[in-house]
Order: structure tokens, then sequence, then C-alpha cells
């Protein structure tokens, strides 16, 4: 049986790669999850796991002055 290609919306990342897609360090990444800024999903005892599309809310533009 083939295996099904993830959806975007299931596709998950580590706190290390998501902290590298935004260019933040991962203690102010692991700051947003604690605070709730970003949501995460804990898988086992220790492992974090990043929806891909939940690290896109936080890319605002930058409104001109």
């Amino acid at each position: 049986m083939p295996h099904a290609t993830p959806e975007p919306s299931t596709d998950l990342v580590t706190v290390a790669e998501a902290a590298r897609t935004l260019r933040v360090t991962e203690r102010c990444l692991r700051g947003w999850i604690a605070d709730g800024t970003v949501p995460a999903y804990r898988i086992g005892e220790k492992a974090i796991r990043i929806k891909r599309c939940d690290l896109q809310v936080l890319l605002q533009p930058v409104a001109a002055r």
C-alpha cells in the first residue's frame, strides 16, 4: 500500500526547523510556544512539533510609514 503524502496542514516540523525557518533562536520560539503565540503539539514525552502552516501566521507585513 503506498504512503499518503501528508496534507500541508499536517506537515509537522521540529522546534529547531521552525526556528531556522523564522530566523529566530529556539529559545525565542519556545517562549512563543509557552505564551500561546505559536501552537505546538507534544508527541510522546519530549518531542514537540509545530505545523508548518502555523508558522505562516506569524509572518506579517511591515506597515509603511
